[in-house]
């Protein structure tokens, strides 16, 4: 069989069994699934998703029943505070043999960082989302990304709540708890690994 030009990767959200009855949906499916509708697409070369601490092992089983090996990893970060997080990333990535972690910057300034929060906060599924309106405990936040991004601006308190719940199911650090040695690791590991979105094969 001839090698290819080129590798293409697919989220494991990116494939689903979807129809007109049964729309796309946001809903996590459990990793074992992810793979197998990443694999039964037949086009994909990789999974292209960087797992939590919690979820290596899966992953790992997943990768070799499926025989679809993970290749890249992407993750959003702020300059000049996610130096711990990106540590702890790019071990992860090592670890379920990733060649490559796409590393996407919010912009460094407050509205960057409340977006990166409704954004993770709704992946992680610490804030609820349903149409236009995100909630939080059962309590509205405000309709819209901008809304909401604007409302935990305004109120910190519940902002550093709801990131310290995010961090706590990632398995990091709580933030501002980040120790030099890791911020040193992860100057040393970003000379070795830099990306900037973009997939090489390898």
């Amino acid at each position: 069989m001839a090698t290819p030009d080129f590798n293409i990767g697919c989220n494991g959200r990116g494939a689903q069994a979807s129809s007109l009855t049964k729309p796309v949906s946001l809903e996590e499916a459990p990793i074992d699934e992810q793979f197998r509708l990443v694999k039964e697409t037949g086009v994909f070369d990789y999974f292209d998703r960087l797992p939590l601490p919690s979820n290596i092992d899966e992953y790992r089983r997943a990768i070799a029943k499926y025989d679809l090996p993970v290749r890249s990893a992407s993750w959003f970060y702020r300059l000049g505070q996610d130096e711990a997080l990106l540590s702890a990333n790019l071990r992860i990535a090592k670890e379920i043999g990733a060649a490559m972690h796409n590393i996407m910057i919010y912009t460094n300034d407050a509205s960057g960082a409340f977006t990166r929060l409704v954004d993770m906060g709704v992946e992680k599924r610490v804030v609820e989302k349903a149409g236009a309106w995100y909630s939080y405990k059962g309590e509205r936040l405000g309709q819209g990304r901008e809304a909401v991004r604007d409302f935990l601006k305004a109120n910190p308190s519940i902002a550093k709540e709801i990131e310290g719940k995010i961090r706590e199911q990632a398995g990091l650090p709580g933030s501002g708890t980040e120790k030099k040695a890791d911020a040193k690791e992860a100057k040393e590991e970003r000379g070795e690994k830099r990306g900037h979105g973009a997939r090489v094969a390898t």
